[in-house]
């Protein structure tokens, strides 16, 4: 039973190509980030709140893009405290910043109850916060662990 696991594992291994490949297509899906179907905001307990945090995100995003400027570096998660502190810092600079930037170029975005938003998650469907789904209509859907490989590995 062992070897017929066995060479079965090791033909799927060489229908994509070898070992290494294999191994960089389980990778992208690892490090992959899905999302759910879009829907309202104003569907989500304490939409109001999440708001905020959207329109923190999509400043961000924004003047990022606009500015040139780099997200700071987050540190490994055995880094010391100092390091994670001075990431927090520097993320909380650049976050007003953003939020300046986005008051004074673009003072008609809001974000409301009728913005659609989107669910992240890993390939395994465990979620990990939500976003704005205009700027993440790109990510795939999450549908099952098993359609994880395939969406990231087309």
């Amino acid at each position: 039973m062992l070897n017929q696991i066995s060479r079965a594992m090791n033909q799927k291994i060489e229908q994509v190509g070898g070992i290494e490949l294999a191994i960089n297509q389980c990778d992208r899906m690892y490090d992959a980030t899905f999302r759910s179907e879009p829907f309202p905001l104003a569907s989500t307990e304490d939409w109001e709140e999440e708001a905020t945090s959207l329109k923190i995100d999509l400043a961000v995003k924004l003047y990022l893009s606009a500015t040139g400027r780099a997200i700071p570096k987050k540190p490994d998660y055995d880094a010391c405290e100092r390091e994670s502190d001075g990431y927090s810092y520097e993320m909380e600079a650049l976050e007003s910043s953003a939020e300046y930037w986005l008051e004074k170029n673009h003072p008609d975005i809001n974000i409301n109850g009728n913005d659609l938003i989107v669910i992240f998650s890993n390939y395994k469907g465990e979620t990990d916060g939500i976003g704005l789904y205009v700027l993440n209509k790109h990510l795939p859907v999450f549908t099952s662990k098993r359609d994880s490989f395939n969406a990231v590995n087309h």
